[in-house]
């Protein structure tokens, strides 16, 4: 019996040697197997690079459409440069030439007050060889028109003026007397103003000046305290030109007076 049990005893471990061991042992790792896993490597390797490239060549797309807009943008900058230049150059030209007339112009004005005769102005000026050379107005208009709209206002009136004296029936002599008095308005001088809109009426009846001169000057006689004056205005206006388009405005301003 003894005997039986020590001959269990010792087959049990290699039963369990031979049935369980290669359960729980690990095997050592095989060529297959690592060849498996490098292929695995590899091809999660290549799916990198294909994504890698995929994506540089996203960013190459975007840095040519960045190099592209730079390259836009200082062309434009270009153009914007040349424009602005070429402007300067051609405002330094009108203002010479403008310079060029008025001293043309002082010169005639000069002469005509010295003259013993007292003779009428002209619009032309004599040069070398006794040929006259014709006088454009437009330019010393323009110059005193961009002092206005500049806000230069006591400088456009010099030079409105002076267009003026030089060009009392000139084409745009009502402009140049309406624009005077928009001057003055705008240095707060109301009586100065009220005299310049008079006289757009009073020198230039069939002007196209008149209306807007009309409602500023109905305006100006309202600053000045005079709202009879201001009512007759704004009436003669309405009445005397209702298709203008200051007539509704004529009015209106009546009615606030009422």
């Amino acid at each position: 019996m003894a005997r039986g049990i020590v001959i269990a005893a010792c087959l049990v471990p290699a039963v369990l040697s031979g049935c369980y061991a290669k359960q729980w042992a690990r095997e050592p790792i095989t060529v297959e197997e690592n060849a498996a896993a490098l292929a695995g490597v590899i091809s999660r390797q290549d799916e990198l690079d294909d994504r890698l490239g995929r994506l540089e060549e996203k960013m190459s797309t975007q840095l040519d459409l960045i190099r592209s807009m730079r390259a836009d943008d200082s062309q434009f900058d270009e153009e914007i440069r040349a424009s602005l230049l070429a402007i300067r150059e051609l405002f330094s030209d009108s203002r010479g030439q403008l310079e060029d007339v008025a001293g043309r112009i002082d010169r005639v004005l000069r002469r005509q007050a010295a003259a013993p005769t007292g003779a009428a102005a002209g619009d032309s000026v004599s040069v070398a060889g006794g040929a006259p050379a014709m006088i454009d107005p437009q330019p010393l208009y323009n110059a005193a028109y961009i002092d206005l709209i500049r806000g230069n206002y006591a400088t456009a009136l010099v030079g409105f003026d002076s267009f003026l004296a030089a060009y009392p029936d000139g084409a745009l002599a009502d402009d140049a007397r309406y624009w005077m008095g928009e001057c003055y308005l705008a240095e707060g001088n109301a009586a100065e103003a009220a005299a310049q809109f008079e006289r757009v009426e009073a020198d230039f009846p069939s002007s196209e000046r008149i209306p807007p001169a009309l409602l500023k000057l109905g305006g100006c006689y309202i600053d000045l305290g005079k709202r009879d004056e201001a009512r007759k205005t704004f009436t003669r206006l309405f009445e005397k030109y209702p298709q203008s388009v200051e007539a509704p405005l004529a009015e209106e301003m009546l009615k606030e007076l009422d």
